[in-house]
């Protein structure tokens, strides 16, 4: 056997091989799969002995022999399963049994005389036992396609044809051995290659047929280049028996042609497979006849969402719908209208392919009711034949006026339209089915859910950028409502105080501190968030200054215990307005002969401090649900419902906590704990370490 029978049985078995791996891992018990992964496994067998033997002298021809009628009734073996099934006539499915036994005997008896059977014993074996064996296989393939039902024959037909083709080149090449009483080596070489470029078409078989209890998928990409390539190769091939035939007759001018033949086969080639138009016709006939679905569902699928996790926001974001759906029906573009809420109407947002139109719709325009209410997918060539399948719509004029309009596609969120996209005419915008008019609706309401939830998120960021200045203007307000509160105090003390040099003294140092206040609220509203001077410093004398701010008002706080040192890290302005807070919460809490306390000291290694009244106290669900809720006062309209909020926030941010003791009738203790500064003490201890020569 020459080296091309020995590539084209490699191929077979190459491929073969790769069938019968991929039926095996989509199995799923039944015995037609069963029978079908098994004779795949004995071709593989048959094609591989038959390479080898071209190559290897040591492999008898009884050998192949054998593997040949071991292939031939594993195929009569699978047909006449099917054949039981389907109700070919008891007689016919005798004599398949008959068949596929008689063969399957044959290589049996063959391999156990395999080691004394001489090699013309096998050839006479071989011609007659083939011819005997492909023909009844023919029988049987068309008994079986007789006897199945009309509506089984579409998932059938490639199968039959695969295997018919598989008996039928047996029949021609055990013929041609009978007749002439030799077997043709050019027809026996070319037998590999042709059980090989069958094994697409028993793929496709058992992708389009369920009762095969398989799960095999062929994509459509490989479908569509193993397609293109085997058309190619034709092509080529007759190209190559033109040029010959050609240069043969040609006489004297018979090289010149066959050269120009060839060039201008090879230039129509080219410009056939760059043709757009003539791949996707390729592509839908494919597609068409070699799957039970149109699309590729899975791959569509990724595809959208690819579309719409990619797009960069923007005009860009309005324009992905366009595309996402014409790449679905191969258009070149269109445009998109979206409903606007607060002008109640419907306009164009982007357009792709074509000029913006400024032409809008309103809410009780005819298209936009009727696609509200049947949720159709519109086609403008049907609508302009035929109105009446539309109720007579009357399309707006801009979408008549544009002649590339084929398709509106509506863009319903839940039962509500949000808008719609229309589409210019492509490859398959005429003639929808209904896998095209599925597809299209189910990514309309996708698009309009990703488009609903996009404008969601804008108005919540929007609404959040609102609540950060609302937050701001409160807390501000909160400050000048108590600056307001203390020069009001102030003013109206100072004409009985106004001739004591003390009650000046504390007027100026007031005044100073409101001065210093306002300025910080003014750097807050130019600047935003002021950057905080963070410096150590003594928790009591902080203590101490928020108690002079609050001297005015009774009950006066007090600062109970020793001057013991507690330093924390903190800035300064605002470690004292937190204690201020909590100070005239207690006082507005307490009555006037009641007492409001302030103790600092250092509790398990934290700063601590507590202040502490006599007022009417709160009960543990106040603390828990209402205590630190922003703008929840108990004051009425005089609170602003912040100023504890704002002292947990700041404990907070400096690392510390800020803990509630409280009962109804038995007052209230807030209790801060801060991070103590120790970087005072190591410094000092360093510093003694230094004096005394230590360390």
């Amino acid at each position: 056997m020459s080296s091309f029978g020995t590539v084209s049985y490699a191929l077979a078995a190459g491929l073969f091989g790769i069938l019968a791996i991929l039926l095996l891992t989509s199995w799923r018990g039944r015995l037609q799969g069963g029978l079908l992964i098994g004779a795949s496994f004995v071709t593989v067998i048959w094609a591989t002995l038959i390479a080898m033997q071209g190559k290897t002298p040591t492999i008898p021809l009884a050998g192949v022999v054998t593997a040949e009628f071991l292939r031939d009734g594993v195929w009569i073996m699978f047909l006449s399963n099917l054949a039981a099934a389907l109700g070919v006539s008891s007689l016919t499915r005798r004599l398949a049994h008959l068949a596929w036994a008689g063969a399957l005997t044959i290589a049996l008896l063959l391999w156990w005389q395999s080691s004394g059977l001489s090699t013309a014993a096998s050839g006479v074996v071989l011609v007659p036992g083939g011819l005997a064996v492909a023909l009844m296989g023919l029988i049987l393939i068309e008994q079986i396609y007789r006897n199945a039902p009309a509506q089984t024959r579409p998932a059938l037909k490639y199968i039959l044809f695969a295997i018919g083709g598989l008996f039928a080149y047996d029949l021609f090449l055990y013929s041609q051995a009978f007749l002439f009483k030799t077997i043709s080596t050019d027809a026996w070489n070319v037998r590999g290659l042709v059980n090989a470029m069958l094994v697409p078409f028993l793929a496709l078989a058992v992708r389009r047929n369920p009762n095969l209890s398989l799960e095999l998928f062929v994509s459509r990409h490989v479908v569509f280049y193993s397609t293109t390539l085997t058309a190619v190769g034709i092509y080529l091939v007759a190209m190559s028996a033109g040029a010959y035939y050609i240069r043969l007759f040609g006489g004297t001018w018979g090289g010149v042609v066959q050269i120009v033949f060839v060039a201008g086969g090879i230039g129509i080639l080219l410009a056939l497979l760059t043709s757009g138009s003539l791949r996707g016709r390729l592509r839908v006939f494919l597609v068409k006849h070699f799957y039970k679905n149109k699309f590729d569902y899975r791959e569509e699928w990724l595809r959208l969402i690819g579309e719409m996790t990619t797009q960069s926001g923007g005009r860009d974001l309005y324009a992905m719908p366009v595309r996402a759906l014409s790449h679905i029906v191969g258009s070149d573009g269109g445009s998109l209208w979206l409903y606007d809420e607060t002008r109640k109407i419907y306009d164009c947002r982007a357009s792709v392919g074509t000029e913006e139109i400024l032409e809008t719709l309103h809410e009780d325009d005819s298209l936009v009711e009727f696609l509200q209410n049947r949720q159709w997918i519109i086609e403008m060539e049907e609508w302009r034949r035929h109105p009446e399948n539309y109720a007579n719509l009357a399309m707006p004029s801009c979408l008549i006026k544009d002649s590339c309009t084929a398709l509106i596609v509506p863009l319903l969120l839940g039962e509500k339209l949000t808008g719609f996209v229309v589409l210019h005419a492509g490859q398959r915008t005429e003639g929808l089915d209904y896998e095209d008019r599925d597809l299209l609706k189910t990514a309309g309401r996708q698009l309009a859910t990703h488009l609903a939830r996009h404008e969601a998120d804008e108005r919540l960021t929007e609404s959040r950028q609102f609540d950060a200045y609302h937050r701001l203007t409160a807390f501000i307000m909160h400050d000048i409502k108590n600056l307001v509160a203390q020069l009001s105090l102030l003013v109206g003390n100072a004409e009985k105080h106004k001739a004591k040099p003390e009650f000046v003294d504390d007027m100026i140092e007031t005044v100073a501190n409101s001065v210093e206040r306002m300025n910080r609220l003014m750097d807050q509203l130019r600047h935003g968030e002021p950057q905080e001077q963070v410096q150590s410093m003594e928790l009591g004398e902080a203590a101490e200054r928020a108690i002079r701010r609050c001297a005015e008002r009774r009950p006066i706080p007090e600062l109970i215990g020793d001057a013991e040192s507690v330093r924390v890290k903190a800035d300064s302005g605002r470690l004292v307005q937190m204690l201020e807070h909590l100070i005239r919460n207690a006082q507005d809490a307490t009555s006037d002969d009641g007492s409001v306390r302030v103790r600092v000291f250092k509790k398990s290694s934290q700063a601590c401090l507590r202040v502490e009244d006599s007022g009417s106290g709160m009960d543990e669900a106040f603390i828990r649900e209402r205590l630190f809720k922003p703008f929840d006062s108990t004051k009425g309209t005089r609170g602003m419902g912040i100023g504890a909020y704002q002292v947990r926030d700041y404990a907070q941010t400096m690392g510390g906590q800020i803990n509630v003791y409280s009962e109804p009738g038995s007052g209230s203790c807030f209790e801060i704990l801060l991070p103590l500064d120790r970087s005072i003490d190591k410094n000092e201890a360093v510093a003694a370490d230094s004096l005394t020569g230590t360390g």
